[in-house]
């Protein structure tokens, strides 16, 4: 019977291995109190194949320069595993009254 092509391989999101350092924004609840509902902050980095942050824009920047700032300054401190090649990863960063949280996505090339 003839063989099937093999699936192609699952983009991986977030897979432990591949996010070395994950920076977030340290913000003081005095401006955590200032949000009602979810500020969503997404950041666009490369990353070298030696897994540095080698440049970084934004993808949405939300309702709050604020907000948007703090996230700029902890996506450009995020390291990855080393890759034979640069690599394009999205960082979503998640500002509620509660805490801050991150999650990244690998982009594909």
């Amino acid at each position: 019977e003839p063989k099937r092509p093999a699936p192609p391989a699952r983009k991986s999101t977030a897979d432990s291995g591949e996010v070395m350092r994950r920076v977030i924004p340290d913000i003081p609840k005095s401006a955590r109190n200032t949000i009602h509902g979810t500020i969503k902050v997404s950041v666009h980095v490369d990353v070298s194949p030696s897994g540095k942050v080698i440049a970084a824009k934004f993808r949405t920047s939300g309702p709050s320069q604020y907000f948007a700032q703090k996230a700029m300054k902890a996506a450009e401190q995020w390291e990855f595993t080393p890759q034979p090649d640069t690599a394009s990863w999205l960082v979503n960063f998640y500002f509620r009254r509660s805490g801050v949280d991150a999650s990244p996505q690998a982009l594909s090339r």
